[in-house]
């Protein structure tokens, strides 16, 4: 605490001048006001007092007010408040995609981050710390009100106990129980959809049913409660609508879309539709993939069919994947889509998809160049699970020549209940030892046993 080191990261290399020097000032301002002794200090009460609750709390509104005090003094120096939001969102996301060290955890929790960007945004905040004389005055005054704690004289305690009637408590408890209205029910988590495996029973196929009801049903979030609570969410809207930068349109876009309320979705379906950076485009998708509204389902597929940016149709497409029943015709055309990872999402999207039967388009995606393709391609017919697509499986299977892909059809034919002596006397022939010991069980006359599908989603959302 005393001789500070401040520590890069290894691509800090290629940061430009401006971004170091004001990353070299926020440290230099934690070295200044001596937060590592500060924070040293809040790490040693909360091992004290460990089964205190507000010592937690206290703990991490020093850490957040301590970089909220550094930024202050960055943006005292001269930076451009919109250029030093943009740079924390770049460093926040390589810190997030390289593997961040755990000081820099407290950094990257939304709730924290949103504030900090607000504060740094904020034309009216005061940047200026309290003077001399004000700190004298605040250490006086709290000075004061320890002596007056430490004389104050505890009160002798009463002669007689009163001890509550047994009644009265009994009494109680009844009318608790007589009115279970008072107390909310629990929340029901929703579950993620999950296909049964071949060998699964048929209770598994109504627990998924169950729990994609609980899904379509999942409520949205509720309206903004305090007054504290509006002006920022209507700083964030206006951010998004009308700030001439767009890193600053972007972020909003992301703070909106970690709970979008009532009335802010047509506002993220504008940016969507009109606003000129790719990214502020793309981050408005990922916003608006929880809200299941016919509007945005519309909005969606109208960018993954038009946005001239693969980056957003890509997310268009993950987003649409979020709903059970969405626009199948646009992810159907999607597959034709020049760019891989557009392809990769809108395949990965329909296998989310409540559809009656496999497309023609779909199908015809086994005979895709890209062996990632094809094997996603397996998966989503397994989560169909049309059984008009497994002569294309079959026939895909014996064709195929990369292992990977081989076994994903393998799995898509087993768990379609295709038991066809063709398919299994290929796979108990085949090099591949997961394909033989595989085929021999169902030879066997036993099922595959339990074989899960090795990834379940086929991007990240964005960070700003």
């Amino acid at each position: 605490a005393w001789r500070s080191t401040i520590v890069l990261p290894a691509h800090a290399a290629s940061w430009t001048e401006e971004r170091r020097q004001v990353v070299l000032l926020h440290e230099l301002a934690h070295v200044r006001r001596r937060d590592l002794l500060g924070q040293q200090l809040g790490r040693l009460a909360c091992a004290v007092y460990w089964f205190h609750p507000l010592v937690w709390s206290a703990a991490r509104r020093l850490r957040a007010e301590s970089e909220r005090a550094c930024d202050d003094l960055v943006l005292a120096c001269g930076a451009r408040a919109s250029d030093y939001a943009g740079h924390l969102l770049d460093i926040l996301t390589a810190a997030r995609g390289l593997g961040a060290p755990a000081t820099v955890l407290p950094m990257a929790r939304a709730k924290e981050f949103e504030g900090r960007l607000l504060a740094i945004l904020d034309p009216g905040r005061r940047r200026r710390g309290p003077g001399r004389r004000q700190s004298a005055a605040l250490l006086a005054a709290l000075a004061a009100i320890f002596l007056v704690v430490a004389a104050a004289a505890p009160s002798s305690p009463p002669s007689s106990h009163a001890t509550p009637s047994p009644s009265l408590s009994v009494a109680s408890d009844r009318a608790e129980l007589a009115s279970p209205a008072q107390a909310a029910p629990p929340a029901r988590a929703t579950r993620p959809r999950a296909r049964p495996q071949p060998d699964e029973p048929e209770e598994g196929k109504r627990e998924d049913a169950r729990a994609e009801a609980e899904d379509e049903s999942a409520p949205a979030p509720p309206p903004p409660t305090s007054e504290a609570e509006r002006d920022r969410r209507g700083m964030l809207v206006r951010a998004l609508r009308s700030d001439t930068d767009a890193g600053v349109r972007r972020s909003a876009a992301w703070a909106l879309g970690e709970s979008v309320r009532a009335g802010e979705s047509p506002i993220l379906v504008a940016a969507l539709r009109g606003d000129a950076d790719a990214g502020v485009r793309e981050m408005a998708a990922w916003a608006l993939a929880r809200d299941r509204s016919e509007d945005v389902t519309a909005a969606l597929a109208q960018a993954l069919r038009k946005d001239a940016s693969a980056h957003v149709r890509a997310t268009a497409a993950w987003a649409l994947g979020q709903r059970r029943r969405a626009d199948s015709a646009a992810l159907v055309a999607a597959i034709a889509d020049a760019e891989l990872d557009v392809r990769v999402a809108a395949i990965w999207a329909l296998g989310n998809q409540r559809v009656e039967a496999a497309p023609a388009e779909l199908i015809a995606a086994l005979r895709d160049q890209q062996p990632r393709i094809r094997v996603l391609v397996a998966w989503a017919l397994t989560e169909i699970n049309d059984p008009a697509s497994v002569p294309a499986l079959r026939t895909a299977f014996g064709k195929e020549q990369d292992p990977e892909v081989r076994r994903a059809i393998f799995r898509a034919l087993a768990c379609l209940g295709d038991r066809s002596p063709e398919v299994l006397d290929r796979a108990a022939a085949a090099k591949d030892p997961e394909l033989r010991s595989r085929a021999v069980l169902m030879l066997g006359g036993l099922g595959p046993g339990i074989w899960p599908w090795p990834w379940p989603w086929p991007q990240p959302r964005p960070m700003p």
